[in-house]
């Protein structure tokens, strides 16, 4: 279930890698800000320096930090801004060990994750 859903979520940093290779990372927000005002589900990314290896299954990565966001759903409590700023709509933020964590070890998807996908549009 979780791998269907998370293809409703447009990959905002791999749509900036290809408008606009040069400025990838302005361009994500400049993405993020347009989604939110369209209303439509995103996935906003950061990829960072540390690496991870997952201690179970050896496969080793870049960390990625991952912003999760469905603005047609509303927000359930008041949430502060993050790295991608305030948002508006519901949303989850994790890092890429979490989410490998999730889709191929059975590790819980925690229950604002779960939400969040159980809501968004297809």
């Amino acid at each position: 279930m979780i791998d269907t859903k998370l293809q409703d979520f447009a990959n905002l940093l791999e749509i900036a890698r290809r408008r606009a290779p040069d400025a990838a990372y302005e361009k994500q927000r400049e993405l993020v800000a347009s989604y939110r005002a369209e209303g439509r589900a995103f996935l906003a990314s950061m990829p960072v320096r540390h690496r991870f290896r997952c201690p179970q299954c050896g496969v080793e990565t870049a960390e990625v930090e991952m912003h999760f966001e469905d603005p047609a759903q509303p927000l359930s409590s008041e949430a502060s801004a993050g790295m991608w700023g305030q948002p508006a709509g519901l949303h989850f933020s994790t890092k890429f060990s979490s989410l490998h964590s999730m889709l191929e070890h059975s590790i819980e998807i925690p229950a604002a994750f779960s939400e969040l996908l159980g809501s968004v549009r297809s």
